[in-house]
């Protein structure tokens, strides 16, 4: 069984690849934007 810890890392890390393939797909600021917030969410 893994910690809310682990898995809140394992979340940002998901987050943070996703973020980073928008950034090299496209430039929409919009969806990049939500992204940054779910992961600010995460990350708090």
């Amino acid at each position: 069984m893994i910690s809310g810890k682990t898995l809140r890392f394992r979340t940002v890390e998901i987050c943070s690849s996703i973020l980073s393939i928008f950034h090299q797909k496209t430039a929409n600021t919009r969806e990049t934007a939500v992204l940054q917030k779910v992961l600010r969410r995460a990350e708090s």
